[in-house]
């Protein structure tokens, strides 16, 4: 008799176990339906938000502010160039490295930043150009050695006349630099430098004179040039110089004029 109960005992309990087991299973997939419906709905109006963002025509630009230190261009010459890269785009969806790539584009922007001002502007930061001497006949480097175009604008008087074969702005100004300071030094005051094709050096000074420094050697000869000029000079009375040929290999030979009815005079 107890064996029966034990085992009629045993029958009564496993329904139940698996009544349990049944339910905890319904429960699992109903847990995970939900979390996959919800995952649908959240990526639905994930889905709706964004494309709403990116509706132009929600969200549209409508104007552009410049700001920056502008001595040269004005700030509606800006706008203009920068208008064909926003106009019609949204706040959102604009290209902002086009923006910025339309203000590079200026002849005098060195350096343009761009960032959106909420809810539909942009800003665009200009760092100008700024010349420090003229390039040929036409245009301008900027303290970096490249070289740009006037575009119209009124250039500052007073910049040095460089000159070269094209791809040597760098050199020709790091050479101007140079040899302005130590010409300076001794009351010398030049306003051009060439450099020809045969890639000779032409230097010209604020009074007229001229110095052929020519090819080889061409620090050397103008240290030696400066190092014996102010004697040469003063030994002169005074007489203006018309030029100085440096291309000698121990020394260099000056042409004087001694006043507007008389020749040259070399020595």
């Amino acid at each position: 008799m107890r064996r029966r109960r034990r085992r009629h005992g045993s029958v009564q309990a496993r329904p139940r176990r698996d009544r349990r087991t049944r339910w905890a299973q319904g429960w699992v997939r109903l847990r995970r339906w939900l979390a996959g419906v919800l995952a649908l709905a959240a990526l639905g109006a994930l889905g709706a938000g964004i494309h709403l963002l990116f509706d132009a025509q929600r969200f549209p630009l409508r104007g552009v502010r410049v700001t920056g230190s502008l001595a040269t261009l004005t700030p509606a010459e800006v706008r203009a160039a920068l208008e064909p890269a926003w106009r019609g785009q949204g706040f959102f969806t604009v290209d902002v490295a086009a923006v910025r790539r339309a203000a590079e584009s200026l002849d005098w922007v060195r350096r343009a930043q761009v960032r959106r001002l909420w809810p539909d502007r942009l800003e665009v930061r200009i760092e100008e150009r700024v010349p420090v001497a003229r390039w040929g006949t036409d245009a301008l480097l900027d303290a970096q050695g490249v070289r740009f175009a006037t575009a119209g604008h009124r250039v500052p008087d007073g910049l040095p006349r460089l000159d070269g074969p094209e791809g040597s702005e760098r050199q020709v100004l790091a050479r101007w630099r140079d040899w302005a300071g130590r010409l300076a030094a001794i009351g010398l005051h030049p306003v051009r430098l060439r450099l020809d094709a045969r890639r000779a050096w032409h230097l010209v000074l604020a009074d007229g004179m001229r110095l052929e420094v020519g090819r080889k050697e061409a620090g050397a000869r103008l240290a030696r040039f400066l190092a014996a000029w102010p004697r040469v000079a003063a030994a002169q009375g005074g007489r203006r110089a018309e030029y100085a040929d440096l291309r000698y290999s121990n020394g260099f030979a000056v042409h004087w004029r001694r006043n507007a009815n008389d020749g040259q005079e070399k020595t």
